[in-house]
C-alpha cells in the first residue's frame, strides 16, 4: 500500500488561536483498479498553539509535532493508518506566537466503501494533544462513463516543478481543510479530476457556480478544454466580492448537451476578523450542538439541529446571553467557564474513538466542575481501578470504575439524584465483571 513521504508546510494566516487547532478535510479520486479509490486526508494546525525550545545550536527555537491518522472500516478495523514524529523548526528571528497553519495531505488506496478517518496531533514539549475526525463516503468512479472527484479546496495554486504531495498539474496547491478564506486568501482555488470512460479526447467544459441557500450567487462560465481518460482541473474565483457568509461551490462538467457531471464543496467566506466566529458551517453546527448538549432539553437540541447554519449562530447567541449574569461586562463568565470544562474534557477523558465529553467522567466534569477531591485505587487481583470525587460544598461523590478493562471509567455509583445509584457497586467489582455486561 502506498503511503506519502512526511512533508510538513507552514503557510501564514492571521487566525485566532485555539487548542492546537486540527482541522481535517477529505477528497477522494478514482483508483488504480477497478473497485479502488484514492482518499486523501487534509491535516492543518496552527503553529503558534505549540510549545518551543530554545536549541543554542542552532540557535532556534524547535518543538515536535507526534502525529498518528487512522483509516477505520465501518467494523471497527483499521484499514490503513499513519503516523511520525516531526521537529517545528522557528526560523532564526522569528517569534514563536507569529500566526502559522502547519498543512499536510495524507493519500490511502482503499476499497471504494464508507470510513471513519481519526487523526490525534500531540506537543510534547507543551504536554498537548488534539483530535478530530470525519466520516468518509468513497465513490466508486469506475462506474460512472463520464464523473467528477470530491473537491480539494486549496490556499494556492502556484507554478511548480517539485515533485510533492501538493503538486498538481504542475502548480503547488496548499489545501484548505477549514474550507474558510480570509483577507490572506483572497483567491479561492479548487481542483477536480475528470474520469472520462476511454482515452478518446473530447471537447468538454468546467463551469463553476457559487450558491448560498442553494440559490445562484454567482455563476461562471464554462472554460472549455480536451479531456481523455482521466485528467485534472484546477480552478478559482476570487471571494472579494463575496459579503462574508456560507456558500457551496458547484463544479459541473458539461458538453453541448448538457451537464455531465458535477460536485459540490461547502466554504466560508470570513474578510472581516470579528465576523468570524460568526460563520457557521455544518462541522461548526455540529460542535455546537456537542458543546450544548448537557445544557439544553431533548426538544431544545431538536430545535438546534433543525435550524440553518445563520440560525444556529443566532441561537448560540442568544443562550449565551441569556446564561450572562453581568451583561454590563464584556466577559461572559458563564460561557468561559463552560467551554474551560467542555475543552479540559475533550483533552483528558477521551477513550478511544469517544470524545471526551461524551464518557462518564467528561460528562461530570461538565456538568459540575472540577473536583475538590480525586480518590484512586489502582487495579488489584479480585477488582477494577476505580475513584471517587467528592464535591465538599454540596456533599456530592460520584464513584467510577474501569469496569469492562477496556480504559474508560464508567459511573458506578452516586449520590446525587438523576445519577446512577447502586449501594451493591464495590461487592460486584469483587464479584467479577460478569454482572456489569449487560448494564454498560
Amino acid at each position: 500500500m502506498f503511503h506519502i513521504a512526511f512533508t510538513i508546510v507552514i503557510f501564514s494566516v492571521v487566525a485566532a488561536a485555539g487548542q492546537l487547532g486540527l482541522l481535517l478535510d477529505w477528497a477522494d479520486f478514482r483508483g488504480d483498479s477497478v473497485g479502488k479509490g484514492w482518499l486523501e486526508v487534509y491535516s492543518s494546525m496552527r503553529r503558534e498553539n505549540f510549545s518551543f525550545e530554545y536549541d543554542s545550536f542552532s540557535s532556534t527555537y524547535v518543538g515536535t509535532l507526534d502525529f498518528a491518522i487512522a483509516v477505520f472500516s465501518d467494523d471497527g478495523s483499521v484499514a490503513d493508518s499513519i503516523s511520525y514524529s516531526a521537529p517545528i523548526k522557528i526560523p532564526e528571528g522569528e517569534l514563536t506566537t507569529k500566526q502559522f497553519r502547519i498543512l499536510n495531505i495524507y493519500q490511502f488506496e482503499l476499497p471504494v466503501d464508507d470510513y471513519k478517518v481519526v487523526a490525534v496531533a500531540c506537543d510534547p514539549v507543551g504536554n498537548v494533544c488534539d483530535t478530530a475526525q470525519i466520516d468518509v463516503s468513497m465513490s466508486n468512479f469506475w462506474l460512472r462513463d463520464y464523473g467528477l472527484s470530491e473537491i480539494m479546496l486549496a490556499y494556492t495554486a502556484k507554478p511548480s516543478s517539485e515533485n510533492s504531495v501538493f503538486n498538481r498539474l504542475g502548480a503547488k496547491m496548499f489545501p484548505n481543510p477549514g474550507g474558510s478564506f480570509d483577507l490572506n486568501s483572497l483567491i479561492a482555488y479548487y481542483y477536480v479530476e475528470v474520469y472520462l470512460p476511454d482515452s478518446v479526447e473530447r471537447s468538454l467544459g468546467v463551469s463553476a457556480k457559487i450558491l448560498q441557500s442553494d440559490t445562484v450567487f454567482r455563476n461562471f462560465d464554462a472554460q472549455w478544454r480536451y479531456f481523455a481518460g482521466s485528467d485534472g482541473y484546477i480552478g478559482g474565483f476570487s471571494i472579494a466580492g463575496l459579503p462574508d457568509g456560507y456558500y457551496t461551490l458547484l463544479v459541473e462538467l458539461v458538453d453541448s448537451s448538457g451537464v455531465l457531471s458535477f460536485a459540490k464543496k461547502d466554504f466560508t467566506v470570513s474578510k472581516e476578523p470579528h465576523r468570524i466566529s460568526k460563520v457557521v458551517t455544518p462541522e461548526m453546527g455540529e460542535n455546537m450542538r456537542d458543546i450544548l448538549y448537557y445544557l439544553l432539553t431533548t426538544d431544545q437540541l431538536n430545535h438546534f439541529e433543525a435550524l440553518s447554519p445563520p440560525e444556529k449562530m443566532n441561537f448560540w447567541k442568544k443562550f449565551w446571553a441569556s446564561k450572562d449574569s453581568s451583561p454590563e461586562t464584556r466577559k461572559n463568565e458563564f460561557m468561559e467557564q463552560y467551554l474551560a470544562r467542555w475543552n479540559y474534557a475533550n483533552r483528558v477523558f477521551a477513550n478511544g474513538r469517544k470524545p471526551g465529553w461524551r464518557t462518564d467522567q467528561g460528562r461530570i466534569y461538565i456538568i459540575y466542575g472540577p473536583p475538590d477531591n480525586i480518590e484512586r485505587h489502582t487495579i488489584e487481583l479480585s477488582t477494577n481501578s476505580w475513584e471517587v470525587w467528592t464535591y465538599f460544598e454540596k456533599n456530592y461523590f460520584f464513584i467510577f470504575s474501569d469496569v469492562l478493562n477496556c480504559g474508560e471509567m464508567k459511573l458506578v455509583n452516586s449520590n446525587v439524584d438523576g445519577e446512577v445509584h447502586d449501594p451493591y457497586w464495590k461487592e460486584n467489582l469483587f464479584k467479577g465483571q460478569e454482572r456489569y455486561w449487560d448494564k454498560y
